[in-house]
């Protein structure tokens, strides 16, 4: 059986259901921060759409985050 070369998983509510409020407030309670803060970061910059669109890797994603929110993302947050 042939492996697939690429996934794709749709988390825009056509097969996953994806809540976004939910999402930015487990962040910021994870990270100490507001929500407020978090979807800044994540979605007035730009950096979400950005690694949706497969420009930054995991890693800089998730310190590019941090660095916007003056702390350290781990990947489990």
């Amino acid at each position: 059986m042939a492996r697939p070369e690429l996934v794709l998983f749709d988390l825009d509510g056509v097969l996953v259901h994806y809540d976004r409020t939910r999402r930015v407030e487990h962040l910021a309670k994870s990270l100490g921060c507001s929500a407020r803060q978090v979807d800044e970061a994540l979605f007035a910059s730009g950096l979400e759409s950005r690694y949706d669109c497969g420009e930054l890797e995991t890693t800089q994603y998730l310190g590019r985050l941090g660095f916007a929110l003056g702390t350290r993302v781990e990947r489990a947050a």
